[in-house]
């Protein structure tokens, strides 16, 4: 990996998902950025073939897993990343 001389700004372009704004991918294709809007209510959704990672960078999140027939509400934010 060479050393980079000089620091390149680029806009981030998005694209209205559902309620989310989700971000054009940045250069790791494992690196996506969305912005949810407050008090939003969004359907449950399965990923069969991927795993998400997550990090609230401000406010406050509730993760709705089903597993086992059982539905875990799981609270993320900001004070606990």
């Amino acid at each position: 990996m060479s050393l980079k001389t000089q620091v390149e700004i680029f806009p981030l372009e998005s694209i209205k998902g559902g309620m989310a704004e989700f971000y054009t991918p940045q250069s790791s294709h494992e690196t996506m950025l969305v912005n949810i809007p407050a008090g939003t209510i969004d359907d449950l959704f399965v990923h069969r073939t991927q795993t998400d990672q997550l990090l609230v960078v401000r406010g406050s999140f509730i993760l709705v897993v089903l597993q086992n027939r059982k539905y875990q509400y799981i609270p993320l934010s900001e004070l606990q990343p």
